[in-house]
């Protein structure tokens, strides 16, 4: 089977746009915190998100070897969830944390917790499908 290079170069080209935006976002909170991100910053977010989904749903039955071993279903799923936490970021007044009457806000270090690693991987991920190499290869 030949490899569906242009529709794995559409969903690199994207998913590398939807990462910087994301970024953006998340650099903007650790420095401003809850409440001071600019919600328009969740634009570009939600938007590339919305084109990722039809790029991954084409790309779901593709051998895992023509990916460099990159799981896209799993991928789709941590584009909804980051994509919610970055939603969150910018256009909530408590972002990411758990308002307590006493102590106000309190930063949910899970979630950032959640939210760092999900960047990390799918910058990794990204690498990996541009090169077309499995992570075993790429070490």
């Amino acid at each position: 089977m030949t490899r569906p290079r242009p529709a794995l170069d559409d969903l690199v080209t994207c998913l590398s746009e939807w990462l910087v935006h994301t970024t953006t976002i998340w650099k903007q909170y650790q420095q401003h915190g809850p409440g001071r991100v600019r919600s328009d910053l969740f634009d570009p977010v939600d938007s590339t998100a919305n084109r990722l989904k039809p790029l991954l749903h084409q790309l779901a039955a593709v051998d895992s070897l023509q990916t460099g071993g990159v799981d896209l279903v799993e991928i789709g799923a941590t584009i909804r969830l980051t994509t919610e936490l970055a939603r969150r970021c910018a256009c909530t007044p408590q972002g990411l944390c758990f308002i307590s009457g006493e102590a106000g806000l309190i930063p949910r270090k899970d979630q950032h917790d959640v939210i760092e690693s999900a960047l990390q991987r799918l910058s990794r991920c990204v690498r990996q499908l541009r090169d077309g190499r499995s992570p075993a290869e790429q070490s």
